[in-house]
């Protein structure tokens, strides 16, 4: 028999003190900083007071965002550099879940494989400017793979593939923020999507 919601314990979460290597000055913060990443990124960890198990995810995520020390340190974005705190209470969570099978760097050889980035310098092969939702710009062959999915570059990767962890975090820094600077290479991007902390 389920235990109703009013009679479960719920889990507590409380803050760690962490260091993250996207946040430590140098080459991969300035990085993030260039590509626009920073201004809408919160990094915090928490440890939980009791152990999970699969059936309890949705139970575990309605109580992380409801918890107190969450909801203080954890804002939600509201647009460019404007931060709320989370409605409260939240009642229910909608989630997906993420695909961490690809841990490899070799996911992408095949972005040098097709042409998009050379193998020597990692330069990116340029295109003419493609127009793409939400206003985007490609104006590379990386872009293309990563956006247009008519595009002959968008078929490299399976849906599965650009479900993976690792794929998405090249999108996003790919694509950047509202004002990134794109790269002309893909060495930088790549060293910062397999960064793990």
């Amino acid at each position: 028999a389920e235990m109703s919601d009013a009679h479960r314990e719920r889990f507590v979460f409380h803050p760690v003190d962490a260091e993250f290597a996207v946040r430590t000055p140098g080459e991969r913060a300035d990085r993030l900083r260039k590509w626009d990443c920073t201004d809408s990124m919160v990094l915090c960890t928490f440890c939980y007071d009791k152990p999970l198990n699969r059936a309890e995810v949705e139970c575990f995520t309605t109580d992380l965002f409801n918890d107190p020390h969450v909801r203080e340190a954890l804002p939600v974005c509201a647009g460019r550099a404007r931060w709320t705190q989370l409605p409260a209470p939240v009642a229910a969570v909608r989630m997906a879940e993420i695909s961490v099978t690809r841990v490899r760097m070799d996911l992408f050889d095949r972005i040098f494989d097709a042409g998009i980035a050379r193998r020597e310098g990692g330069y990116l092969a340029k295109c003419l400017d493609t127009p793409l939702a939400d206003g985007l710009i490609a104006s590379d062959r990386l872009r293309l793979m990563l956006l247009d999915d008519e595009s002959d570059e968008y078929a490299l990767y399976s849906a599965a593939e650009r479900d993976e962890l690792l794929f998405r975090a090249l999108l996003h820094l790919a694509v950047g923020g509202g004002i990134c600077q794109y790269e002309d290479g893909i060495d930088a991007l790549l060293d910062s999507a397999k960064v793990s902390n």
